[in-house]
Parts: C-alpha cells; structure tokens; sequence
C-alpha cells in the first residue's frame, strides 16, 4: 500500500514537470535510451514508467530518511547523560570513561561546547571488603558446579579468571602443579586409590586491593569402566611381554589378560576397494585423455597441412610450367614423399592423402573425382580450393592453369607469413606469465638485501 501511494505521488510529480521546462528533469538521452532497450513498444509509456519508478523511489529513500531522523531525535531526547541538569551517572567499574558533549551557559550570557571525559566508577576499600567476601562464595560454587565435590576431584575444574557482577580480576595458583595447573586441568592417571590433596590459591585484585582465598581438593583418580579397564591391563601385558624378550628374536604375545584367555589375530587393511576406485578414476582419465590426444592430433594435422600447402602449390607450379601434366606433377609430388619417408621425422599428412589419391586413380577411380575426394578428406578451405581448380581446368582445358595456381601460390605465401606472425605473437603472449615470475624473483632477490641493509 504504501509503495503504490509513491507510485501516485510519482505519477502526480512527472506530470507536473512535463508541463513546465522539463529539460532540466526529463533528459533526452533516457528518452533514446528506452527506446533502444523497449523496440517495438510504446516509447512515451515506457519512459513514463520509469521516470515514475524513479520518483517513487527518491521519494521513498526520502520518506525512510525521515523516519530515522524522528527516530533519532526522540532517543536523543530521551536519553540524558547530564542527569536534571546537575550530574553524570558513571560507567560501572570496567565500563571504562564516558565522553560527554556538552554545552555550557554562563550568567552573563555567553554560551560554549566543551568535551570532557568522566571515569568509570571506582570502589572504596569497604565496598570491595564486602564484595570480596561475596565473590568468595561465588568463586567457589563456581568451580564445584555440575555435581563436583571438593573432596572427590576426578575430572578437569574450570577456573574463573573473573565474575560477572565483580570487579576482580582473579589469579590462580596451584600448591601442586603436577596434580592440578593454573587453569584447572587435572593430571591424575597414575593417582593411587586414596588420592591427594592439593590446595588451591585464588588472588582477587582490583586497583590496589587484593585478597587470597585458599581451599583444599581431594584428587582422586579417574574411573573406568570395565572395558578401560581391560584395555589398558592388554596394554600393560603386552609392554611387559615385549620388555622381557627385548634380547629374544620373537616377541611373545600374551594368553591371559585380567584371568581371561585371549587369542590373537591379524588385522588387515582390506584396500581392494581403493584400488578398484582408483583404477576406475584411471580409466575415466585416460578415456577423456584419449578423446583430447585424438583432438590435439586433428590440430596438428590441420597445422601441418596449412604449414605443407604453399609448398604443395609451389611444386605444382613448378612442375607444370615445366611441361608435365597435373596428373604426372602430382604423382612426382607423392613418389618424392615415398623416397624421403625414412629420413623424413615429420608425419607428412598431406603427401600420404595425395599418395592414396594416386592409388585410386591406378585402381580406376576418374581423375576429376580422384582429386574432389582429396579436397573432401583433407576438409580445409585451401585444399578443396585446389581441388575444385584442378576439376575445373580439366573440365575446360589447361590454357589458364598455370597462371592460377601462380595466383594461389602467391595467396598461400601471404597465409604463411600471416600465420607465422600470428605464432609469434601466441609465443610472446605465453612467455608473458614466466617473464613476470621472473621479475618478481629478481625484485624479491633485490630487495631483501636492501632491507636488510635499512635495518642495520
């Protein structure tokens, strides 16, 4: 209800200003602006709308603003440091000071505003005699809590470094730490049965007043059931066992634990699971590996292609300005690769395609289809270019072949270049990152010395 009553105070406020000079409020640029993100739909509404989307949230904003403002006037008002004009209540002790502004008006008329500081309140030797006495008592409930009793200590007590409602900060001393520390941990293990005593000191300060309080614990041991029990008399025979053949090749296990016979057995850590986990996440790995070794091979067979075709065009070129037909210029081509495969490391995609192209020629495949499979198995642009040159001049005779593929030799000499700036420019990018390692290790090695040197 009340966001729609902004929305009728915002509808009322755009009317308004459309009849005045609304190019002070109403700009141009949100009007192409809507128009842009709105096509097709009502411009002048859709402006409409978010000019009073706009004036309804100003006005909310406003209205929110006006309501922390009240509210902070009447807490203002309401809480009072300078008490009926006359004093300060102080913070209680630990509250620390409390900072007053106040102003100041003088019989003559003349007014100032000072800042000033009070004190947290301070307590007298009598209050903290008597508080003293209290904090005893609540010290004490306070560690023997929870169904502890003093003369029957098994566990850890929780000693208090202070009390709420008390100003004292509270220290504590053990009379003997090797049964009971400072901070109520209590070592008592290796206790016999009737136990010992320890007598605790609590110190309670405040400014310069400090009181102690001594009171006796009886620390007996701790109580195990029967199964702690046997477990640590299983512990300490088989300790005994292994001490009296120290100097023996084997170590005998014992038979008889707390009256009972036992019998020993290994324990083995079945991990036929985890292998099986793992040789599965291995399988998974390789088979997606698999699937990215086979991708970075097409890559590199499509880079080594783009690589070989200028030289590919080149040679055919050069072999029928020589006088040698198509035919003969790409059969030459393919038995030179046939000669150089064993010294050749590379893999020579595109020369085992114009290879196998020959062999289906032999076998009685046409020479025109010959070379638009070639064109279609290779799959690149350039290459089914070439093929559909060589289908076409076969079509319509020789008389412009040479002059084309000197025009896509030139082409194929322009992509090389192209793309072998590009590599250069993708090796830079790569080296980026090592290079900046680098510096920064040299900087570090700089500046460490200097450092040290400022020290000095």
């Amino acid at each position: 209800m009340e966001l729609r009553l902004f929305s009728i105070l915002g509808e009322k406020i755009y009317c308004l200003i459309k009849g005045i000079k609304k190019e002070y409020f109403l700009k141009k640029q949100s009007a192409v602006d809507i128009r842009n993100l709105y096509p097709g739909k009502n411009a002048d509404e859709k402006l409409k709308e978010y000019y009073i989307h706009k004036f309804a949230s100003i006005f909310c904003i406003f209205f929110i603003g006006i309501l922390l403002a009240v509210f902070t006037l009447v807490q203002n008002n309401l809480e009072h440091v300078i008490q009926e004009g006359e004093y300060i209540v102080r913070n209680s002790y630990g509250g620390g000071e409390k900072q007053i502004h106040a102003a100041v008006g003088y019989e003559d008329g003349s007014r100032e505003e000072i800042l000033f500081s009070v004190g947290e309140r301070h307590y007298t030797e009598r209050e903290l005699e008597k508080l003293y006495e209290q904090a005893k008592e609540e010290v004490y409930g306070y560690v023997f809590a929870g169904g502890i009793k003093a003369d029957a200590v098994r566990e850890n007590l929780c000693l208090p470094d202070s009390l709420e409602g008390f100003p004292f900060s509270i220290q504590w001393e053990s009379e003997n730490y090797a049964l009971v520390d400072y901070d109520g941990t209590v070592y008592n293990k290796t206790l016999q049965k009737e136990g010992e005593v320890v007598n605790l000191l609590a110190i309670f300060q405040c400014d310069e007043f400090r009181r102690e309080y001594t009171f006796p614990v009886h620390i007996l041991p701790p109580l195990f059931s029967d199964e702690e029990i046997r477990h640590q008399e299983l512990l300490n025979s088989i300790e005994d066992h292994e001490k009296k053949s120290i100097y023996e090749k084997n170590c005998t296990l014992p038979d008889q634990v707390g009256g009972q016979t036992v019998c020993w057995k290994e324990v083995k850590e079945n991990s036929a699971g985890s292998v099986l986990l793992l040789a599965f996440a291995a399988s998974m790995i390789i088979y997606y590996l698999k699937d990215y070794d086979l991708h970075k091979q097409v890559l590199l067979k499509r880079e080594e292609m783009l690589e070989t075709y200028p030289e590919i065009v080149n040679r055919l070129v050069l072999y029928v300005g020589a006088g040698m037909t198509v035919r003969n210029a790409w059969r030459k081509i393919a038995s030179d690769y046939t000669a150089k495969r064993g010294r050749n490391r590379k893999k020579g995609y595109i020369y085992q395609e114009m290879l196998f192209t020959c062999y289906e020629i032999d076998n009685g495949t046409s020479e025109g289809e010959a070379y638009e499979r070639f064109g279609k198995r290779c799959g690149m642009e350039q290459y089914i270019k070439l093929a559909t040159l060589l289908v076409q001049n076969m079509q319509k005779g020789n008389s412009t072949m040479l002059r084309q593929l000197k025009e896509e030799a030139e082409i194929a000499f322009t992509q090389r270049i192209n793309n072998a700036r590009k590599k250069g420019e993708e090796a830079g990018t790569k080296l980026l990152m090592p290079m900046m390692i680098l510096f920064g290790m040299v900087m570090v090695l700089i500046m460490i010395p200097a450092f040290g040197t400022f020290g000095a």
